[in-house]
């Protein structure tokens, strides 16, 4: 009786150690998935905030040369208004 008592903890500690490795091995590979969609989310990311940073640049430019465009013209008109 007491070697099966014995016998069996040996296969309940054996059993726990491959569970708990199963285990490791399961969460160390799916962290290692998360981490890479993570990596590349972040890539995408920085992708997309330089873009918009680029395209933010080049409307604000467009708004500037449009304000600049509309001056021009109001000087013109005035200045065709007082040649008139």
């Amino acid at each position: 009786m007491k070697k099966d008592v014995n016998f069996g903890l040996l296969v309940l500690i054996i059993a726990s150690i491959i569970l708990f490795s199963g285990f490791s091995v399961y969460y160390q590979t799916t962290f290692k998935d998360v981490s890479l969609e993570y990596k590349e989310k972040l890539e995408q990311l920085s992708k997309v905030t330089t873009e918009l940073s680029t395209q933010k640049q080049a409307l604000n430019e467009t708004y500037s040369l449009r304000i600049k465009a509309e001056q021009d013209k109001k000087t013109l008109d005035s200045r065709y208004n007082e040649v008139r």
